[in-house]
């Protein structure tokens, strides 16, 4: 008998078979000293195995354990002798409050408290932290270590923002729950009643920071300047002061292109969660559509030259992944955007960083400098020298004999 498989089942069970077999030749390219191993080993899966894999909630299960796991033996490498167990121990403790629910959409935050704070008090100040993972990969719970020391750190309560990931959510949604994780905290972070009266974490007039890295860069200033009011809303017992935006890819159709560059934008979720109203998603030569004209001015930085097929519909103006690109957004809405960010926004990238290039940041600073008044955001920014995407994140966690160089730059910005 011929056993026939469900479709969606029979593509997921496929994408669960080749997954580890890539996973195990991109360990061995880069063991090898390929500067792309992900790109090198890609290039040898057929482009239908590779949206297979983008689509499949198993492989990207898949792919976050293997990051999970890499990471973590990048942090036991890199602690001082005898921290390891520490930091184990700390990371299976987990966060004060887990899971507090954000509102109706599905948004949950791991709360973790400065040393010495009941779990029963109230705070002035909070830290709110929204995670990347190329929108479809890792979960808060893999930030612990990062949480914690930074709430530690700051002496403040920090907030992990969980957000569902592609292909479960697209990216309009997941920029809809950062919203409403912004917006829980703005009411004072209310917590469940749990038998108990509604209470709430923050006092009235608490000061809080927002700070997202990589693609949680991207959601966090989406989610700021996509309100519809000139300034932050909520009920108003807490209000946003600073945003840091740390190595994010802050306009997405440029990042397509640099994926591109690197062999990884078929099995990427970024086309696919930020697909125009087409449906369509990657293919191989869209980028070729973008091409910089010298001294363009248009909002995505591109011209076309020379004879070109028409550019695919998701890299249109009028669709998602323009409309979710915080520089675009700027660049559109001119002053009156700008006015929906904190007074202050923050911009911390390093210069040898692979995944998102820094010239996304440089960029996105030259646009909110030119759009801005003289008041209305401040602007302060550290471009790190030798620094990868996740070098000073790996320092926040295993440093100890010294002040880690992301906690001295959140020290200047955070709750100003």
């Amino acid at each position: 008998l011929a056993l026939r498989l469900p479709r969606p089942l029979g593509r997921e069970l496929i994408a669960g078979a080749i997954t580890p077999a890539v996973l195990g030749g991109v360990v061995a390219a880069g063991i090898a000293g390929a500067s792309e191993p992900e790109g090198r080993v890609l290039r040898l899966v057929p482009r239908r195995l590779q949206e297979y894999m983008r689509e499949s909630r198993i492989a990207w299960i898949m792919y976050s354990q293997f990051e999970y796991v890499a990471a973590g033996l990048a942090v036991f490498a890199l602690a001082p002798r005898g921290q390891a167990r520490r930091l184990l121990r700390v990371q299976r403790a987990g966060p004060d409050l887990k899971d507090v629910p954000c509102g109706p959409l599905g948004s949950l935050a791991d709360v973790y408290l400065p040393d010495g704070a009941s779990a029963a008090a109230s705070f002035e100040e909070m830290l709110i932290f929204v995670p990347g993972g190329a929108w479809s990969h890792g979960y808060k719970s893999f930030y612990t270590l990062t949480s914690r020391r930074l709430a530690t750190e700051l002496g403040c309560a920090v907030a992990t923002v969980g957000y569902g990931l592609y292909p479960v959510a697209d990216g309009a949604a997941q920029v809809a729950q950062v919203e409403e994780a912004l917006a829980w905290a703005e009411a004072g972070a209310p917590l469940p009643p749990d038998g108990e009266p509604r209470r709430r974490l923050l006092n009235a007039g608490a000061r809080l920071s927002v700070v997202g890295h990589s693609a949680g860069g991207q959601l966090s200033a989406a989610a700021l300047l996509g309100r519809s009011g000139g300034e932050a809303t909520g009920a108003g017992v807490a209000s946003i002061g600073s945003l840091a935006l740390l190595s994010a890819p802050l306009e997405l159709r440029r990042h397509v292109l640099h994926e591109a560059s690197r062999g990884v934008a078929t099995v990427s979720a970024l086309s696919a969660a930020f697909a125009g109203d087409d449906g369509a998603t990657y293919s191989v030569g869209d980028e070729a559509a973008l091409v910089t004209a010298p001294g363009s001015d248009r909002a995505d930085g591109s011209g076309r030259t020379g004879p070109s097929a028409p550019p695919p519909r998701y890299f249109d103006d009028t669709q998602p992944m323009a409309r979710l690109s915080p520089e675009c957004a700027v660049a559109a809405g001119g002053a009156a955007a700008v006015k929906k960010l904190p007074p202050l926004v923050a911009l911390f990238h390093g210069v040898e960083d692979p995944v998102v290039p820094v010239s996304s940041t440089q960029r996105f600073e030259a646009a909110l400098k030119a759009r801005a008044d003289s008041s209305w955001p401040s602007v302060v920014s550290e471009y790190r020298e030798g620094c990868s995407h996740l070098d000073y994140v790996l320092e926040l966690i295993t440093v100890s004999d010294r002040t880690p160089p992301l906690v001295d730059f959140l020290r200047t910005i955070a709750f100003k």
